[in-house]
């Protein structure tokens, strides 16, 4: 899959897909991006959502894969919630579009480069624990990963929770989970 498919940065921003509006691009990927989507539920209640925007031309033939997977793991907690999946037209062009869980952090990449000598090696047996645990609930789903790495593991804000958004089943982990 190209990137030349790939809109230009964060040029949904307002757009509006089944009720929910693109607040802001959050992340960018090989096959597609990814907004902070947000539903208003009444005056006081906003319902977010992480909506994975993938242009057809970069859909392959299986791309429902990564959803039968992540609804096998349902109820797992280290493994980021799907939420549903539609086709949409955005400025004249068809995308698939998967809506998440969202949360708000950053990849382990980011979080390693911007806190350099302050990664502790707590953190990182944390991270080794729960990636773990990610791996055994795969084995016992008979699911295979795919594609685990840097890049897809989220570090959320507040709770230090772990999040592996890959593009075969996003998984969460929680820091301080017990085995």
């Amino acid at each position: 899959m190209a990137t030349e498919y790939l809109p230009p940065r964060d040029c949904f921003r307002g757009a509006s897909i089944n009720g929910w509006t693109l607040e802001e691009e959050v992340g960018r990927g090989k096959i597609g991006v990814v907004y902070r989507g947000i539903q208003r539920i009444g005056s006081d209640v906003d319902h977010l959502a992480a909506i994975k925007i993938i242009p057809n031309e970069n859909l392959k033939d299986d791309w429902q894969t990564e959803i039968r997977k992540a609804v096998k793991l349902t109820g797992i907690p280290e493994v980021v919630q799907y939420k549903g999946h539609q086709a949409a037209l955005l400025d004249g062009k068809a995308y698939g579009c998967v809506f998440w869980e969202y949360i708000k952090g950053q990849n382990l990449r980011s979080y390693v480069e911007t806190s350099g000598p302050n990664v502790t090696l707590t953190f990182i047996e944390s991270l080794l624990r729960t990636v773990l645990r990610v791996l055994v609930a795969t084995d016992a789903t008979r699911i295979t990963h795919g594609d685990l790495h840097e890049g897809n593991i989220l570090i959320a804000d507040p709770d230090d929770r772990f999040y592996d958004t890959f593009p075969s089943v996003p998984i969460s982990m929680r820091q301080n989970s017990r085995p």
